[in-house]
């Protein structure tokens, strides 16, 4: 995985990753359980708002955190009320649990320490709430870049932290749904 330093610099120069289509909003959108009002969402690994941008569309009071000050510069041209962004990771301390909604897009496949990433969902997670994991299939990836798709291993952790793990494919993508409760 990039260090915190290279991922600001590709920020800074203007590169983003897989463009947030309309079709994966509408795919997620129809796997989510209906949005209470003022139901919070949490999006890991924002990036430049994208992401965050679609799911308070959603109806969804949300909440981007990246460590990337260069994204968060980008993303903040988003914000409006019940969508902001901060330079922050999971660990910070200003994170308020009780989120209905936490994504992770792009983020799962590449963050060296998962379950330290599951455990601090685990703690943001309202009980009832819905952990989204979305990164591409690795079999349409080049050998070079198979390391960034959501894998077997990948799920079965998943599997094992979930009460309830439902997986479905979007294009070149996989959405894991996790929930903790039954």
């Amino acid at each position: 995985m990039a260090d915190q330093k290279s991922w600001n610099e590709s920020y800074a120069d203007g590169n983003a990753w897989r463009r947030v289509t309309d079709a994966e909003v509408v795919a997620l959108a129809a796997h989510l359980p209906a949005v209470a009002y003022g139901a919070r969402a949490l999006d890991v690994g924002c990036g430049t708002g994208k992401y965050a941008a679609a799911l308070h569309v959603l109806g969804y009071d949300v909440d981007g955190i990246d460590w990337a000050p260069a994204a968060i510069k980008h993303a903040r041209g988003l914000e409006q009320p019940g969508l902001r962004f901060h330079v922050a990771d999971l660990a910070d301390p200003g994170l308020a649990p009780g989120y209905g909604l936490v994504t992770a897009r792009l983020v799962y496949p590449v963050v060296d320490d998962r379950a330290a990433l599951l455990e601090a969902v685990d703690q943001l997670l309202a009980p009832d709430g819905v952990f989204v994991v979305t990164a591409p299939r690795p079999d349409i990836l080049p050998a070079s870049r198979r390391h960034v798709g959501l894998s077997g291993e990948h799920l079965g952790e998943l599997a094992d932290w979930a009460a309830v793990l439902h997986v479905v494919g979007h294009e070149e993508l996989r959405i894991a749904l996790c929930t903790r409760s039954t």
